[in-house]
């Protein structure tokens, strides 16, 4: 296993975080990776941070854009303006990773940023991110409890929070409702 929780020994990748919510319970909590989703996530594995997500590279693409943008300043900046500049930057230091504030700031950001450009997006939170890959899984009728599995959560009550009624898995479950209704009623 890697210094970063990621196993990358076999064909599906395991990451074993090094903190999360339910850790104080002594809870593992344990993600898989399919291959899809390491292809992906492979190439951001050499970040100078050692983080997939990295707040320092994202603002310094977002300089590079607003210079591309902006163009070169006309004026000459003042000795003042200078200091001042570099005093407010050195009171922004960014951590080397997001954390569930900071991402979910981020991604408001972007948002603002994609509707002054006339982009038309439904606004969405991180937390929504965890609710769509449970739903996901849970969708794919691996097994009754891989959503439960996957989300990391002790009881199945708590998966049934993360979970909304989808009407064609509800069709695809009918023909064996009917068939454990016939053999209630003796019908078979």
């Amino acid at each position: 296993m890697h210094e970063d929780g990621l196993d990358r020994s076999g064909d599906v990748w395991v990451y074993y975080p090094d903190n999360h919510k339910r850790e104080w319970k002594d809870q593992d909590l344990i993600k898989l990776i399919p291959e899809e989703a390491r292809n992906r996530i492979e190439p951001r594995l050499g970040s100078s941070s050692g983080y997939i997500f990295d707040p320092n590279e994202a603002r310094a693409w977002g300089h590079q854009q607003a210079s591309l943008t902006k163009g070169p300043r006309k004026t000459k900046r003042y000795p003042s303006e200078e200091k001042r500049v570099q005093a407010k930057k050195s009171l922004r230091r960014l951590p080397p990773h997001y954390k569930t504030g900071s991402y979910a700031t981020a991604i408001r950001r972007a948002f603002i940023r994609a509707e002054a450009a006339g982009l038309e997006l439904t606004p969405f939170s991180p937390n929504q991110i965890r609710h769509t890959v449970v739903n996901w899984v849970d969708s794919l009728d691996i097994e009754h409890d891989a959503a439960q599995k996957h989300a990391g959560h002790k009881s199945s009550e708590t998966t049934n929070i993360y979970r909304h009624v989808d009407k064609n898995r509800l069709i695809r479950f009918a023909p064996r409702l009917n068939e454990a209704f016939k053999a209630l009623l003796g019908e078979e």
